[in-house]
């Protein structure tokens, strides 16, 4: 069997560990090596993963102070080593179906794995106890031009190859918006992205979530302008300069062409006209492309 390591950053979990640790070790179909690095927890987290370690040969604990949860899983992908022939991102609140690492491992080792791979799947919403909410859209069409502008890759669904995560750890970043959008830029840059339209995992929703829910027209665009003030955009562009210094002179030209118009878009009307004319830059709603397009060409993203 294939050789999987599972890598899972917990903070204060106590409330649903045991439940998705005991669904990890339910996993069919694959050799599977759980590694778990706690950040910080103060509450009975680490006990619990203790239990595990003492009865699983396959559970490994490191703990260490609160570095933020992309630092903690990068750093986990760093230390899982490089004997796995892939690793999956896992989240300490949800609930994985038995056959859901089988299922990536499937469709990944169809690929060509001399090359960056990345899979990523559908989700199942559902409430704190487990109750069907909804699921994720299926619309999935990933690129590089996407990657600069959006992370389509829900962490928790992700699994990858051992190329990938050579390339992750060669150069950890100091702006990603996540570890996983880090991930979805590297792959479509590099390599490849697999999507399963089949969800096999329980995304547990907090807080009241609301899933599937459509704001009315006005709403929905006051939604997508909004994106020129949010951190999150100020972010992201952060990220892609400093992705463009680590790997620019690595990309093909059709890529080096895009990435520069990106980060140069504010210089004058006939850079941003170049990038929105180009085609490059897009998001999975059509609606949505139409607005961060629009902002690019005003100047205001």
């Amino acid at each position: 069997m294939l050789k999987v390591a599972v890598l899972m950053s917990t903070y204060n979990g106590e409330k649903f560990l045991q439940v998705q640790m005991d669904s990890l070790l339910a996993q069919q179909g694959v050799d599977l090596t759980i590694f778990v690095r706690d950040d910080g927890s103060q509450d009975a987290t680490i006990s619990i993963l203790e239990s595990f370690v003492a009865n699983h040969h396959n559970v490994r604990l490191f703990t260490g102070g609160n570095i933020g949860v992309i630092q903690s899983f990068l750093t986990l992908i760093e230390l899982a080593g490089e004997d796995f022939d892939f690793y999956a991102l896992c989240d300490q609140d949800d609930y994985w179906m038995p056959k859901k690492l089988a299922s990536a491992v499937n469709m990944l080792s169809g690929k060509n794995n001399n090359q960056p791979l990345l899979y990523c799947s559908a989700l199942e919403y559902v409430d704190t106890n487990l109750k069907y909410i909804g699921c994720s859209k299926t619309i999935f069409q990933p690129s590089f031009g996407n990657a600069l502008v959006e992370n389509i890759v829900t962490g928790c669904t992700s699994v990858f190859n051992r190329q990938l995560r050579t390339l992750i750890i060669q150069q950890r970043p100091h702006s990603a918006v996540m570890h996983d959008w880090w991930m979805y830029l590297l792959a479509t840059a590099f390599g490849e992205v697999i999507f399963d339209s089949t969800s096999y995992i329980k995304y547990r929703q907090h807080g009241g979530n609301v899933v599937g829910a459509m704001p009315k027209f006005l709403p929905l665009w006051r939604r997508r302008l909004g994106i020129v003030v949010s951190r999150e955009t100020i972010i992201s562009c952060l990220q892609v300069a400093e992705f463009n210094d680590y790997y620019g002179d690595q990309l093909d030209i059709e890529k080096q062409v895009l990435i520069r118009r990106f980060l140069h878009r504010k210089e004058n009307k006939w850079s941003r006209w170049l990038l929105v004319t180009s085609t490059g830059i897009v998001k999975q709603s059509i609606l949505d492309t139409i607005a961060v397009r629009f902002l690019i060409f005003l100047g205001w993203y």
